[in-house]
């Protein structure tokens, strides 16, 4: 249980912070020792010396000591935090605690966290300075979240159409889209002949639950980006990389993870090393992706606007009705793999595909998705051609809509 501090002692009460800045100056710049800045000003010789060798920062403007991890980064989380709830991706505690503790690290912050990981005080403690709270969200049925509330999707595409006109945008080259898929070792999809009213059966040499994860970026043209294949491990080997082939428009990219799926730190590299070198000086551009909890990340944002890159990111649980890849490129292409996948496997029966053999079928089915069908995509999404009222009436919940065409005069 979090504990309940009182102050004991007034010596932080006894300096302001000006005469705590004034003395770190006046220290580090040897008008003053360490021991005479202190007594002069009456801040503690050891509390000068940790401000002065920089152990703890100056930013905090409260009693006693300062935030383990900087004020600002601080709030800019609970600014996502903020924004991940209201579109339907709030995050649990420890959650949280495993995105301060991944930042930690990555920064080589010095904290007094037992191995990088903040603890319940810490946890309290920051949600009362940014006004944070624990709260049980409210389910929603499956139904309800594919019958779309039109005020969303109304809001969504005020936002679209301003951006696109703020950057005037009428060039479907700089229009993009971006998003992750699974792609499973079984074709699911196949369906054979059989005698009517017998089981069928096919054979595996798996579970057949077996996913790989993928990420893939187009635009409003048809032109691809390298796509990303994510293998799970802690490396990534030559010998599973598929051989270069002429006849692609792409180059394959690979990334590990231990926990077999995106990680924030693969999707800012993929960022920095495939999308920002591809998209040349054509700027600026528009990326269009979901709001899942790997591409949010204040590096990403930063890297995007020294890019002139606008990222604009769909509403939670729309990706069914907004999002191009799922509209149309990812159901070509998995038709397209699993017809694959069933000739590899008559061929190679009881045997599980190899990284090297999964990833130069999946190049080849990536790479007969043609244009027309990522087209169709942006088409089908509202977002080239613009269309805010692509979305058919019965899309959306009736209840909803039906105030949306009351306030509207439909």
């Amino acid at each position: 249980m979090p504990k309940n501090y009182s102050r004991t002692s007034q010596r932080a009460i006894a300096y302001s912070q000006k005469d705590l800045e004034t003395a770190v100056e006046k220290v580090r710049k040897k008008e003053l020792t360490n021991y005479a800045a202190s007594k002069l000003y009456g801040i503690p010789a050891s509390t000068l010396s940790d401000r002065v060798n920089g152990k703890t920062g100056l930013k905090s403007r409260t009693l006693g000591r300062s935030p383990a991890i900087p004020l600002d980064m601080e709030t800019k989380l609970a600014s996502g935090l903020r924004t991940m709830e209201k579109w339907g991706w709030g995050l649990s505690k420890s959650e949280v605690i495993d995105i301060v503790s991944e930042f930690i690290k990555r920064n080589k912050i010095k904290t007094p966290f037992i191995n990088d990981i903040p603890g319940n005080d810490w946890f309290l403690s920051f949600r009362k300075r940014h006004k944070l709270s624990i709260k049980k969200p409210q389910p929603i049925e499956y139904l309800r979240k594919r019958m779309t509330d039109p005020f969303v999707i109304h809001e969504y595409f005020t936002l679209l159409g301003s951006t696109l006109e703020k950057l005037n945008l009428n060039d479907p080259h700089k229009i993009w889209n971006l998003d992750e898929s699974y792609v499973c070792l079984d074709p699911t999809k196949r369906k054979v002949v059989g005698a009517v009213g017998a089981r069928c059966t096919r054979t595996t040499a798996g579970s057949a639950k077996e996913n790989i994860t993928v990420l893939t970026t187009v635009n409003a043209v048809g032109i691809k980006l390298n796509p990303l294949i994510v293998f799970k491990g802690s490396y990534v080997y030559d010998q599973w990389m598929a051989d270069q082939n002429e006849e692609y428009d792409f180059e394959v990219a690979y990334a590990s993870s231990k926990r077999d799926w995106m990680e924030t730190e693969i999707f800012y590299n993929y960022m920095v090393k495939v999308i920002i070198p591809s998209l040349g000086e054509e700027k600026p551009v528009l990326l269009i992706y979901d709001g899942h909890s790997t591409h949010v990340d204040e590096r990403v944002v930063a890297l995007a606007a020294e890019n002139n890159i606008t990222i604009l990111k769909l509403p939670a649980h729309t990706s069914h009705l907004l999002q191009p890849l799922d509209l149309a490129v990812f159901k070509s292409f998995k038709s397209i793999w699993d017809k694959k996948l069933v000739e590899w496997q008559r061929q190679n029966v009881g045997f599980k595909i190899r990284k090297k053999e999964f990833a130069e079928m999946f190049a080849q089915a990536w790479s007969q998705t043609t244009p027309k069908v990522i087209q169709n995509g942006f088409m089908k999404g509202g977002i080239y051609p613009f269309d805010p009222n692509v979305i058919p009436k019965e899309k959306y919940d009736p209840a909803a809509y039906k105030k949306m065409a009351k306030r509207n005069d439909i």
